[in-house]
């Protein structure tokens, strides 16, 4: 059962989109400093408010790529991670059970270890008033011939 969650993919993130995303900001303001730059030549006084723009603008669109890149990458080591996790756990099953083995499954000892030693079940006798439970029958088992 376990297994059915690890393979349930969730539905991915949706990112914000619009007038107020980053993105849809970076594309007005990649618009306004590519059509400005035709008119550099009449308005001189702002030529360097345009270059550090321009700058600014290149430095968001290399962040934009790297960020991305981090991304796949975030999501190739999650991956990797699970898939870890999941063997770990096979072994960590494997190492209890000779654990268990080989101390007993009720044995103290196996706390340290980090694995929870079995319960014992104690049968009480009942008391006078009350009636002895009756045992379940076991069914026999199935004998097949040869």
């Amino acid at each position: 059962m376990a297994d059915e969650k690890d393979k349930e993919e969730k539905p991915p993130r949706t990112k914000r989109t619009g007038p107020g995303s980053m993105g849809e900001v970076f594309v007005r303001w990649r618009k306004l400093a590519t059509n400005m730059r035709a008119y550099l030549p009449d308005m001189p006084q702002v030529a360097a408010d345009h270059t550090r723009l321009e700058v600014l603008l290149n430095q968001i669109e290399a962040a934009f790529s790297e960020q991305e890149v981090l991304a796949v990458r975030t999501r190739e080591l999650i991956e990797l991670r699970r898939d870890y996790m999941l063997e770990a756990r096979d072994v960590r099953y494997r190492l209890a059970a000779n654990l268990q083995g080989h101390f007993g499954p009720y044995a103290e000892r196996l706390r340290e270890f980090a694995i929870k030693p079995r319960k014992r079940t104690i049968r009480r006798k009942p008391k006078p008033g009350e009636p002895e439970p009756e045992p379940e029958p076991t069914p026999e088992p199935a004998v097949t011939a040869i």
